[in-house]
This record gives C-alpha cells, sequence and structure tokens, in this order.
C-alpha cells in the first residue's frame, strides 16, 4: 500500500499575536502550522522531530530578537538546514542584507499580504523538498558506489588464487622440457599476461587501502638512491620491450627522505612505467634528483613524449588515459595517492618543446 505523504509543517516564530493570526489564516489549509509567541520557544519548537519544512520569523522581538533566534537556529546542526523567511516592517537594505548574511532565503515586509506568503511558502517548500530529494539520490549513488567497489576489492582478492594456478603451469611446462620456440614463446606471453593482471590486482588492492583511509601511515627514513636502483632494474627490461632506454647517473648524490618503502617502489615505477609507455620508440628516460624548496627533495622522471591537452588538467584524475592500449588510468592517480600519502607533493610540465616532465617532492630526512 503507497504510503500517503504528510503534510508540510510551518513554524511562526513572532510576538505579535494579531500577525500569527493573519498567518494562521493564510496557511492552516494547505501545511501543519505552529506557532510561538518569542525567541526561546520557537527555538524549541525548531528542534522537535520532526522539524518543521520552513520558519517565518519576526525580526523584531523583545528579549531575543529574530536575528539571533535565526543565527542560533543556523549555528544547530539539527535546525541549520530548515529555510527561514523573515518577516519585518523594516525597509532598509542594511536589514535585508543582515537577514540574508545570517542565512534566512527570503523577506516579506508589513503589512502581511497573505497570498503573498502562501506564494512564498509554496516556492520554498518545492525548493527544499526538491533538494532533499537530490540528497537522498546523492546518498543512494554513494552507498551503491561504496558496495560495488566492495564487491570489487573481494572479487580481486580472490582472483589471486585461480591466477597463481594458471601463472605456476607455463613453468612446470617448460621444467619438462621438449617444448618448441613457439611453445617457449606462447608461455611466455601467458606468463608476462599474467604477471601484469596480477600487478593491476596489486595495484588496485593498494589504492583501496589508500582511498578508504585504512593505510597505516609510520614514516621511515629512506634512502632514495636505494628506492631509485631497485626500481630501475625492474623497469630496465619494461622499457626494452618499449625499444626505449632508462638513464640516471649512478654516482648521483643521495638524499634521504621520510616515507615508506612500499610506498615510494610503487610511486615511482608507476611513473617510469607511465614515462616509458609515453616515451616515442628510441626514446629514452632520465630519472634525476635534486633539492627542491626548503626541506624537500624532487625527483624527476622525463620523457621526451607530451601528454595530450585533452588529458592535461586531468592527468592525476582516476582513469585518464589517452592513447595508450590497455591503459586503465590509474598509474598516475595511484603515484599521486602515494606522495600526498607520504605527506608530498606531484606536479607536471608538459609542451612540445620539452617533453613531459613528472616531480615528485617529499620531505627530507635529517641527517644522521
Amino acid at each position: 500500500m503507497a504510503q500517503i505523504d504528510r503534510r508540510h509543517s510551518v513554524l511562526i516564530i513572532d510576538d505579535t499575536p494579531e500577525n500569527i493570526q493573519v498567518l494562521l489564516a493564510a496557511l492552516h489549509e494547505e501545511y501543519t502550522v505552529m506557532a510561538a509567541n518569542n525567541g526561546y520557544k520557537g527555538i524549541d519548537l525548531a528542534q522537535s522531530d520532526p522539524p518543521p519544512d520552513l520558519i517565518l520569523l519576526d525580526v523584531m522581538m523583545p528579549g531575543l530578537d529574530g536575528y539571533e533566534v535565526c543565527q542560533r537556529l543556523k549555528m544547530d546542526r539539527k535546525t541549520q538546514h530548515i529555510p527561514i523567511i523573515f518577516i519585518t516592517a523594516l525597509r532598509e537594505d542594511e536589514d535585508e542584507e543582515k537577514g540574508l548574511k545570517l542565512g534566512a532565503i527570503d523577506y516579506l515586509t508589513k503589512p502581511i499580504k497573505p497570498a503573498l506568503v502562501r506564494a512564498r511558502v509554496k516556492n520554498h517548500i518545492e525548493l527544499r523538498t526538491l533538494q532533499i530529494e537530490r540528497e537522498q539520490q546523492i546518498d543512494a549513488l554513494r552507498v551503491a558506489a561504496k558496495l560495488r567497489e566492495e564487491v570489487e576489492r573481494i572479487t580481486q582478492h580472490d582472483l589471486k588464487g585461480p591466477l597463481g594456478v594458471i601463472l605456476g603451469y607455463p613453468q612446470l611446462l617448460e621444467m619438462e622440457g621438449n617444448l618448441t620456440p613457439q611453445q617457449r614463446t606462447a608461455l611466455d606471453e601467458i606468463t608476462t599476461a599474467g604477471k601484469r593482471i596480477l600487478d593491476m590486482i596489486d595495484s588496485s588492492l593498494e589504492l583501496y587501502t589508500l582511498e578508504a583511509g585504512s593505510y597505516q601511515y609510520k614514516p621511515e627514513r629512506l634512502s632514495f638512491i636505494s628506492v631509485i636502483k631497485a626500481v630501475y632494474t625492474e623497469c630496465s627490461v619494461f622499457a626494452q620491450k618499449h625499444s626505449v632506454t632508462v638513464a640516471y647517473n649512478p654516482d648521483l648524490f643521495d638524499r634521504y627522505v621520510w616515507g615508506k618503502e612500499p610506498l615510494c617502489h610503487t610511486m615511482l615505477t608507476n611513473l617510469i612505467k607511465n614515462a616509458i609507455e609515453a616515451s616515442p620508440s628510441g626514446g629514452q628516460v632520465t630519472i634525476s634528483l635534486h633539492d627542491s624548496v626548503e626541506d624537500y627533495c624532487s625527483i624527476d622522471i622525463k620523457n621526451a613524449g607530451v601528454v595530450p591537452m585533452a588529458i592535461r588538467d586531468r592527468f592525476f584524475e582516476k582513469f585518464a588515459t589517452s592513447g595508450k592500449t590497455g591503459g586503465t588510468g590509474l598509474g598516475t592517480y595511484s603515484a599521486k595517492m602515494c606522495a600526498e600519502i607520504q605527506q608530498g607533493q606531484i606536479s607536471l610540465q608538459t609542451d612540445e618543446l620539452k617533453g613531459t616532465v613528472v616531480s615528485v617532492q617529499l620531505k627530507l630526512a635529517e641527517e644522521v
């Protein structure tokens, strides 16, 4: 059986009985009307459950005037959303401006005109109803998105089991021998694809902990060069497959920063692989380290490619990608998350003459 919607309610706060009577007569047929003859009673009624849908508030009242009542209602989380229309005999623009700054949405001037009151109340209640419906829709979308992400996370975690079996079989077949070159190539391709899927799952699961705010960050004193060397070794093979070289000065001065090794490793791996994929064939990705602003060290990753204009403004946003086959748009987003959780910064510079440079700044650790 369909539920019948309750009548909307209006609260009148006015110290003049005649004004209350006029407003009651104008509104009682369409709305549930409550009335208070002073500011203190009005605040009490506004805090009732359910609260009124709209408040008609007299400005000039003894004791607690309308401005003070409005200010108190807007400071209370339970009542701050209720639309307030001031009713006043004041005519000065500064009086109206003061009320609107306090949070009122409209003004009605005395003498009260019932038809105008009904029209204003109807319009603002309808606007508030639409706002509530929109807020409920947004809340429902957030719940659905959170549920979807949770399902995806569980699914990704469960995929690691059967994927491990798939990755194990090529090794078993190679151990048995008697494989043709074509068969070995096929097994290598299966292994490469499987590892790529596994990397995507691990990155996605790590992103989930960062986005959910559940990552327990406890900074450690790290050697930036040690992380660079480890990532360089891993990315060199990836670069060869793309006919790109990766270069850095092995004698580069070291800097110690505050961070977490797994986060730095993930961040630099994503940025360097992204630079490799964006480089033209035969190009080079260069890695350099230098002091940036005070107390920060910067690592710059440069390639000759240019970030397409269409994604420059959202380069670090989730799923931002352009022109890469199989690209997920998670690499630079993940790098940004890793940099920021380590209280660092990440930035992009790109143009047709100088290519692209992605810079990450992390806080320097004191010398020991």
